[in-house]
């Protein structure tokens, strides 16, 4: 027992073994390489930017429990992040008529999530 050489723990990076070659993690894609355009809020636009006015309209007027793309306020926002200012303004006061106190809430929501242009 007492000849047994104890293993000493060295500072040394850990070598592959076998066939794991040692390959740093690939470059993350840039947005144009993704196929998707980016908003100036964080991340991708929204799934509305490729639907018409109609739907959209449509979309909004149906309770927020039968449309799985409104239900949660966070999926509201990733939903609608990159569509204009101008033209979500106009989708909800389509949808929502004389309702202003809830165009100007639906609005507030996703404000900052929204594009400038449009």
């Amino acid at each position: 027992r007492g000849n047994q050489a104890a293993e000493v723990p060295t500072n040394k990076p850990r070598q592959p073994r076998g066939n794991q070659a040692a390959e740093e993690p690939p470059e993350p894609l840039e947005p144009a390489e993704r196929g998707l355009k980016e908003s100036k809020a964080k991340g991708p636009a929204g799934e509305a930017l490729q639907r018409s006015d109609e739907e959209l309209v449509a979309l909004l007027k149906r309770p927020p429990k039968h449309v799985p793309e409104l239900r949660t306020r966070d999926s509201y926002r990733k939903f609608f992040r990159g569509v204009g200012v101008g033209r979500m303004g106009r989708l909800l006061s389509e949808a929502y008529g004389e309702d202003e106190a809830k165009v100007a809430k639906r609005l507030a929501l996703v404000r900052d999530v929204l594009s400038e242009d449009q």
